[in-house]
């Protein structure tokens, strides 16, 4: 990171505060002091003007957007959910592997819908789901196979 020279004007009871600090120990210097206070102070007043923000949305409009977001995955044949489930199972694998190892995850319409200890106790999450991912967390994803149907007549 660079940095620039600036020169400031403090209090003199706050400079003393200050080298207090530097003088304890809690900071090499007043230079290090004083720009971890200021980036502290920063932070909290870009926090503040984000929760100022938040506190402007209409909830009722933003439950709106996010039940529509979920009607459309509702909508979705299972060959338009397959990709987003896929595309979900990838961005948390990472994670199922280090805490779920060996452990069996459902994926369904682009959520995690559920980490079951047992392939029979996958059967409860997502039952009614088009298409989802049954996977055992560690092993390597064996290739998909598409299984149709075959009608025969007499």
């Amino acid at each position: 990171m660079s940095r620039t020279k600036v020169a400031i004007t403090l209090d003199t009871k706050l400079l003393d505060r200050l080298d207090s600090l530097v003088a304890e120990q809690q900071y090499p210097s007043r230079s290090l002091a004083i720009q971890d206070v200021l980036q502290e102070k920063l932070d909290r007043l870009n926090h503040d003007r984000l929760a100022r923000e938040s506190a402007k949305l209409d909830p009722v409009f933003e439950q709106s957007i996010a039940d529509d977001a979920e009607y459309d995955i509702d909508r979705k044949s299972s060959h338009e959910i397959e990709p987003i489930n896929d595309r979900h199972y990838n961005e948390i694998r990472e994670s199922l592997e280090q805490n779920y190892a060996g452990k069996w995850v459902v994926i369904a319409n682009g959520e995690l819908a559920g980490i079951a200890s047992s392939l029979e106790e996958t059967n409860q999450h997502a039952v009614n789901a088009d298409d989802r991912i049954v996977y055992r967390i560690g092993q390597q994803r064996p290739q998909e196979v598409e299984l149709g149907w075959q009608m025969a007549f007499d």
